[in-house]
């Protein structure tokens, strides 16, 4: 027994010294609970289940989430495939002295779950059900956590998971996973039967349900700031739920349905409206087709639409310009942009502005690459950037608009390159030998006309160093890069837009990728 270990991670928890970590950091004793026995496991779950924990103890609730996720890694590693004791008896009996005592608004309670998912035994999985039914987590990020793992592998009974666990659907912030998950294991053939096909006069009257709560909320305009926030939120839980449902009603099959589909589908939000389009077409509704082809002239619903077209095959109903790989690259851009961590809302516009194959690094092969100018109307404002498909989906917050295509290319380029002999060194952490070398380059930038010179960071490439800087040039503030062999800029105009140091060191990275990588 490793009592130093466990002591050490009590008081690692106590302190709010596990905040922050993860199974790849922390302290010495949260790595050792990857090769902790299980009797060690044991006893660290009672010493937790006699502490008490109270709400809004956010650095203990962080760090238990901590000491949870690292058992989880250790059940994947420890454990063989389709082994039966991933997670003893005694380890889950003390996992439920330990899930008792939290606060039902812990995130740690997500994390605690997700080792029963991640074990996979019936028993678990049992347990499981019954914890997330009896104590439903707080958040639909939190029941990702927790359901995550059993999205990842097919090894498992989910006889042991439903019907029980379909109660959940009574609660807003666990139906719609809870759906996937019963939808997954239809779609992955680990049943025969929808888990929740008995169960279809419930699901169609929550679909009709959703469908009027997200119509009221298409006609409420104007809202203030706060409560339009809070809306929005309303509208992605609300919608996630309405596309799993529909995508339920569809593989169970029941003509009962048809009416709710149809409201679904007259709602202005695309992403329903295509599945519950789907949902009809599978249904043998030719409204359900038509709606489908178009939708399919919406870029951010047109990858979703194209396979459901295969599956359905009416790929020969649809235009060929609608599924070149131009229309494909708009598509995937439109739904990155729509992203929450994005903008959040698909573009006013796209327009593609260059498209080449080329090299490109982590790549054998050339790659298409795409331009895209996109483009947001909001009222009387207009956002306009240019984004890039094909190796990588991702737009930089400061304008490229100016800037020739080779250099946007680079930026991309340089921003995603990773390689341990490309790094930068910011100006505070310079010894000596790196001041020097840094002022040898400042004299290269005063020699190509460039004044005030501020130093910012020094970049290592493969080798070869470049000083990034700001400074003046013909009474123009600008971002200056220089080697010994180049030196270049970009103006600072006013605005948080303009280009800034990593965005042109990005370039100068990026240029020199690009440059040996297609001579």
């Amino acid at each position: 027994m490793n009592e130093t270990n466990i002591a050490q991670l009590l008081t690692d928890l106590d302190t709010g010294a596990l905040v922050g970590t993860s199974g790849a950091g922390g302290s010495d004793a949260l790595h050792w609970l990857a090769t902790a026995s299980s009797e060690e496991v044991v006893t660290l779950l009672h010493e937790l289940a006699a502490r008490e924990f109270v709400c809004d103890d956010t650095p203990r609730d962080a760090g238990l989430a901590a000491i949870c996720h690292q058992l989880a890694l250790r059940i994947r590693s420890q454990s063989a495939p389709g082994d039966p004791d991933r997670l003893t008896a005694a380890e889950r009996a003390a996992l439920q002295a330990v899930f008792s005592q939290l606060p039902l608004e812990f995130r740690s309670r997500a994390y605690l779950l997700q080792i029963l998912a991640t074990a996979r035994d019936s028993d678990s999985l049992a347990a499981l059900a019954e914890w997330f039914v009896a104590a439903p987590l707080s958040g639909s990020e939190d029941t990702a956590i927790a359901l995550g793992p059993l999205m990842q592998f097919k090894d498992y009974d989910p006889g042991a998971l439903f019907p029980r666990l379909l109660d959940a659907i009574s609660q807003p912030a666990t139906a719609a996973a809870v759906m996937d998950l019963a939808n997954f294991v239809v779609r992955e053939q680990l049943v025969d039967t929808h888990p929740a096909a008995d169960r279809t006069t419930t699901l169609i009257g929550l679909l009709g349900k959703l469908a009027e709560q997200l119509g009221v909320i298409e006609e409420m305009r104007d809202q203030p700031a706060d409560a339009a926030a809070k809306l929005a939120r309303q509208v992605e839980d609300g919608v996630a739920l309405a596309v799993a449902l529909c995508d339920a009603l569809a593989q169970i099959g029941d003509q009962a349905a048809v009416g709710k589909l149809y409201q679904a589908m007259e709602l202005a939000h695309r992403r329903l409206r295509t599945e519950a389009a789907a949902a009809l077409a599978k249904l043998g509704e030719e409204a359900g087709e038509q709606a489908l082809l178009e939708l399919v002239t919406e870029p951010v619903t047109r990858l979703r639409v194209l396979a459901y077209a295969e599956e359905l095959q009416l790929l020969d109903r649809i235009a060929p310009d609608q599924m070149d790989a131009v229309a494909r690259s708009e598509s995937e851009l439109a739904l990155w942009l729509a992203q929450p961590a994005q903008l959040g809302i698909p573009p006013t516009s796209l327009e593609v502005i260059d498209e080449r194959s080329q090299y490109w690094p982590g790549f054998d092969d050339p790659v298409d690459c795409f331009l895209f100018r996109f483009h947001y109307q909001f009222g009387d404002a207009e956002y306009t950037n240019i984004a890039i498909v094909g190796p990588v989906t991702h737009a930089f917050s400061a304008d490229l608009e100016a800037i020739p295509h080779s250099d946007i290319y680079a930026a991309f380029a340089g921003w995603q390159a990773q390689h341990e002999d490309i790094f930068e060194v910011d100006l505070a952490d310079w010894d000596e030998g790196l001041v020097y070398e840094a002022e040898r380059l400042e004299r290269l930038l005063h020699d190509a006309g460039y004044e005030a010179i501020q130093m910012i960071r020094l970049g290592f490439f493969l080798g070869e160093k470049a000083l990034v800087a700001r400074a003046t040039k013909a009474g123009q503030g600008c971002i200056a890069v220089a080697d010994l062999h180049d030196v270049f800029s970009y103006r600072t105009d006013p605005g948080p837009r303009a280009i800034g140091p990593n965005e042109a060191y990005a370039i100068y990275k990026g240029r020199k990728l690009l440059r040996s990588f297609n001579p």
